[in-house]
């Protein structure tokens, strides 16, 4: 009888317990017959609605099994990943240098255990498309997915339907995934697990005495902060209002939300004792996954994705009085990047619709009376505001992962969708082909490869740890495959046979490498970025795009136009040298056979593209 009893229970431990095997660097555990998830708190889970719909899909979350190894093993045994994103964040934080008076302090502690990639940029400088892009592994050109209004949910797209994106995969390689706020933009929430909240751009002002049943009053319409002059905030609630979080006066209020998941009251009393925003609300949230999580018993951990994305300094870059403070207008400086008429050897005005940039610069110039430079300096706060009060929030969530026991075993990836021009060519915008715009901040941190003696610079003091950088070109579609490498994931991302393989190349070997130059790079050597705009059929490829070489920036629009820069005598590309006049020689080099040599370099890649794409038709 004793025997019996003892085989029973044998039995039950473990159709219950996850059986961890080591096979080829890779192990998940097999068959559970308990599809109820006992491990989550539903008080810190988000919307349960969410997670009890992933039960209905065709693996339960303890039911694993075994996936094909990957081709080497992972840095950690299955690591977790913390990833991290801003929204319309350029180089304007510590290191970077395109602001002098960024204050980033969170960021940068974690480039001193991290590599900062210098040269990343991405591949479509346009918050959805960036996004479809780097979350599906592939290139807009590879998916067609150029344009914001193609689809409302981009996983409906032709180019895209066949694509398992990098959260959907690390859920079929049997990780536990969270997330919250703006990451994807447009897709389903129900690809993650647990859903923490959903990304709005408030607060915004609104009129409470016009709203007779609240503030979710569809009826009333969201206002640009009444500190903003006109015309300027005739650009609306999201692009022409900025300013701080304050007790408003006159019968005005704050909201936060949008028209299809309703609006909430954001009550603001003074600067301490106010409601939380949407990027604090998802701070807080992660915080409380990574303490839920840690509480558990280390037998039921399950490697877990959390993604966070916040979406200051998006606008309206609305944060707290403090963080506007912190950078006082009469000692801020303007960026060394701006230069008085730039705009006219370009060739983005050419194009039949020039975009909405040019108009929001001059507007606000115009609003301040005709004054340049202190309309931007206005306008420049704001945005550093806003960056700095994200990055407080950033330092709160990675505090909290140092407090837990998953900090030696998780992987933080920090980036944002692209950059953002502020006055620079006499824009205020994104969607731009230079470098404000397509240059982004991209740290990744992996324990036991970027952190550790092996990874400390000799230069560097105990006290001021230089951060690890690489100048590298690389690309936000590299990061799909650099996190597959890392955690050892199946290399197929296709759900059917019409499914293509990922464009992005892995960014091991520069994390790994004490210098880039001693890494082995199997990418393209430029960074490839496309503009969202409408296709061409007239032309050859249809769509703008630029390749940032090491020592060059090649641009060509879709109306034939095109323009280069000599990156390393004008840092700023402030002498386009495919205008006629302007030069015949750059370096010794005849302009025209180099400009001839770029676009044989992006029509060959673009076309191979297009190639690849017929085979999988």
């Amino acid at each position: 009888i004793l025997g019996a009893a003892l085989i029973l229970c044998f039995a039950t431990f473990a159709s219950t317990a996850f059986i961890r095997r080591q096979q080829g660097g890779l192990f998940v555990p097999v068959d559970n017959n308990d599809e109820t998830d006992t491990r989550t708190n539903s008080a810190v889970r988000g919307d349960s609605s969410y997670e009890a719909e992933w039960k209905q899909k065709k693996w339960n979350n303890n039911k694993w099994k075994l996936k094909e190894a990957a081709a080497e093993p992972p840095a950690l045994e299955r690591p977790n990943v913390l990833f991290l994103m801003c929204d319309d964040l350029n180089d304007y934080i510590e290191t970077m240098g395109g602001h002098p008076q960024a204050i980033t302090p969170n960021i940068r502690r974690l480039m001193e255990t991290s590599v900062s990639f210098t040269q990343a940029h991405s591949n479509i400088p346009l918050c959805k498309p960036s996004r479809s892009s780097f979350l599906s592994g592939l290139y807009p050109h590879t998916s067609k997915y150029v344009k914001t209004d193609d689809l409302p949910r981009p996983e409906e797209f032709e180019g895209l339907e066949h694509q398992r994106t990098m959260v959907e995969h690390f859920n079929e390689n049997g990780y536990l995934t969270m997330g919250t706020g703006k990451i994807y933009h447009g897709y389903k929430q129900s690809y993650w697990q647990r859903v923490g909240h959903k990304s709005d751009y408030g607060p915004f002002v609104y009129n409470r005495t016009e709203a007779p049943d609240g503030p979710n009053d569809e009826n009333v319409e969201n206002l640009a902060h009444p500190i903003v002059p006109r015309p300027f905030r005739h650009h609306g609630p999201v692009r022409g209002s900025f300013g701080p979080l304050e007790k408003l006066e006159d019968g005005l209020g704050w909201r936060s939300g949008d028209l299809h998941q309703g609006f909430r009251e954001l009550k603001v009393h003074t600067e301490t004792n106010r409601d939380m925003t949407t990027d604090e609300q998802s701070a807080s949230w992660a915080i409380e996954q990574l303490q839920d999580l840690d509480s558990q018993s280390e037998e039921d951990d399950q490697p877990f994705f959390l993604g966070v994305g916040l979406v200051r300094p998006h606008g309206p870059m609305i944060v707290s009085q403090k963080y506007f403070d912190m950078y006082p207008l009469d000692t801020l400086q303007l960026p060394h990047s701006l230069l008085d008429n730039d705009v006219n050897d370009t060739m983005r005005q050419t194009l039949s619709r020039p975009g909405v940039g040019q108009l929001m610069y001059h507007d606000l110039i115009n609003s301040f009376n005709g004054y340049k430079k202190a309309a931007l300096r206005r306008y420049i706060q704001a945005y550093l505001a806003s960056i700095t009060a994200a990055d407080e929030l950033l330092g709160q969530i990675l505090d909290a992962l140092d407090q837990t026991r998953f900090k030696e075993n998780t992987i933080v990836v920090f980036t944002s969708d692209h950059g953002y021009h502020l006055g620079q060519k006499d824009y205020l915008a994104k969607n731009l082909l230079w470098q404000t715009t397509t240059r982004v901040p991209l740290v990744v941190r992996v324990p036991g490869m970027t952190t550790g003696e092996a990874a400390v610079d000799d230069s560097a003091s105990e006290s001021s740890p230089t951060p690890r950088t690489s100048d590298q070109l690389v690309t936000l579609v590299d990061l799909f495959p650099t996190l597959i490498d890392l955690c050892g994931l199946s290399k197929d991302t296709a759900k059917n046979e019409k499914g293509k393989p990922l464009d992005g190349h892995s960014l091991r070997p520069f994390l790994t490498a004490s210098k880039s130059d001693d890494a082995t790079w199997e990418g393209p050597d430029f960074a490839l970025s496309a503009m969202s705009y409408k296709h061409d059929p007239s032309d050859q490829i249809g769509i703008g795009f630029s390749t940032r070489y090491e020592t060059w920036r090649y641009i060509r629009y879709a109306n034939g136009k095109e323009e280069l820069y000599d990156t390393i005598n004008d840092p700023y590309e402030w002498t386009n040298l495919a205008i006629a006049g302007n030069t015949t020689t750059a370096r010794g080099q005849d302009v025209d056979t180099l400009l001839e040599g770029f676009r044989d370099d992006l029509f060959r890649f673009v076309q191979k593209a297009e190639q690849s794409n017929a085979r999988h038709m």
